[in-house]
């Protein structure tokens, strides 16, 4: 359960700022969801640039990935469990910045 939380945490987290940061978040979105489904093919030096590469070393039982995956160790848990709460704490203070400058028009609806 606490990895399903971390999970919520993280992509909340890069979701939360997308939308902070996009009028329209539905490409970007399409973007990152296309990034970490293809985290199972990417090289070993972009895996930690996707949040579910973090999540995987905390998982207890290894998933399969099959024979086309290229397999590359994840993190040790002294960097994958602080990783993700850095990353949301990042994340969360620039969406936090960002809404500091959105103006809310009233007078168009």
């Amino acid at each position: 359960m606490a990895i399903a939380a971390l999970a919520c945490l993280g992509y909340g987290a890069v979701f939360l700022t997308v939308g902070m940061i996009f009028r329209n978040p539905i490409i970007p979105v399409l973007i990152l969801l296309a990034w970490e489904s293809a985290n199972l093919f990417l090289p070993r030096l972009l895996k930690p640039f996707s949040v579910i590469w973090y999540l995987q070393s905390l998982i207890p039982v290894p998933i399969d990935r099959g024979r086309i995956a290229i397999i590359a160790d994840p993190p040790p848990l002294a960097i994958a469990l602080p990783g993700v709460l850095l990353l949301a704490a990042v994340l969360l203070a620039i969406a936090g910045w960002r809404s500091r400058y959105l103006e809310i028009d009233y007078a168009d609806d």
